[in-house]
C-alpha cells in the first residue's frame, strides 16, 4: 500500500468499518447471501489492511522517540541530561558543576553544555555516534541504547526517565528554572 496521510488512512479504516456493518442487503434470518458474504470479507479485510498502516511506526520516528528524553546520570548525580532531535542531528544537553565536582548540588551554580550527535550507520538504530570534542573527548563516540538507557564507552550509562505528562509539566513549568518563573 502507497504511504498515505495518517488521517487517510484512519479515514478508509472508519468507512471500511462502517460497510462491513450495512444490513442494506436483508436476508431471511438462517440464510446467507453470497454477495453480501463477500463484500463483508473485502470490507472487513479493508480494514484490518488499512488499519495497520495507520498504526504502523516508521523506523525513523522509533529511533526519535527511543533517543529523546530526559536521562539519570550516575556519575554526575543532580546535573540535567537530555536528548532532543533537531532536523538530521541530535542535540545532547546537560549540565556540569562550576565548581569542577561531579554531583551538581541543589541551588549550586550549573554550566549548560551540547554536544551534536547523529544516527549510527544506515540501518543501525540503536546507535549514536556523538561528538564529545567540545568537552574534552573523542570526536565520534558510539553510545549504544540497551532498552532503557544509554550505554557510552567509558562504560558510564544514562538511565531515560519515564515519566507520566502530567508529572513532566508539573516539574518544568511549576520549578524554579520554568520559562514562566518570571511571571509570578
Amino acid at each position: 500500500m502507497s504511504q498515505l496521510p495518517q488521517a487517510v488512512l484512519i479515514l478508509l479504516a472508519g468507512l471500511a468499518l462502517t460497510l462491513s456493518r450495512l444490513t442494506t442487503f436483508a436476508t431471511p434470518t438462517g440464510s446467507s447471501s453470497p454477495r453480501r458474504d463477500f463484500l463483508k470479507s473485502m470490507t472487513a479485510g479493508l480494514a484490518a489492511g488499512v488499519g495497520t498502516q495507520a498504526i504502523d511506526v516508521h523506523p525513523a520516528q522509533a529511533a526519535i522517540t527511543r533517543w529523546s528524553g530526559l536521562y539519570k546520570d550516575p556519575v554526575h548525580p543532580g546535573c540535567e541530561r537530555g536528548i532532543t532531535k533537531d532536523g538530521d542531528e541530535f542535540v545532547i544537553s546537560g549540565t556540569s558543576a562550576v565548581d569542577g565536582s561531579k554531583a551538581c548540588e541543589k541551588d549550586a551554580k550549573t554550566k549548560k553544555w551540547y554536544l551534536i550527535a547523529r544516527k549510527g550507520s544506515e540501518g543501525v538504530s540503536d546507535e549514536l555516534i556523538i561528538d564529545f570534542s567540545p568537552k574534552g573527548g573523542p570526536k565520534d563516540a558510539v553510545a549504544k541504547w540497551d532498552g532503557d538507557g544509554i550505554v557510552f564507552p567509558d562504560g558510564n550509562r544514562w538511565s531515560k526517565i519515564k515519566r507520566k505528562p502530567e508529572d513532566a509539566a508539573d516539574s518544568y513549568l511549576d520549578g524554579p528554572t520554568s520559562p514562566l518563573s518570571k511571571f509570578r
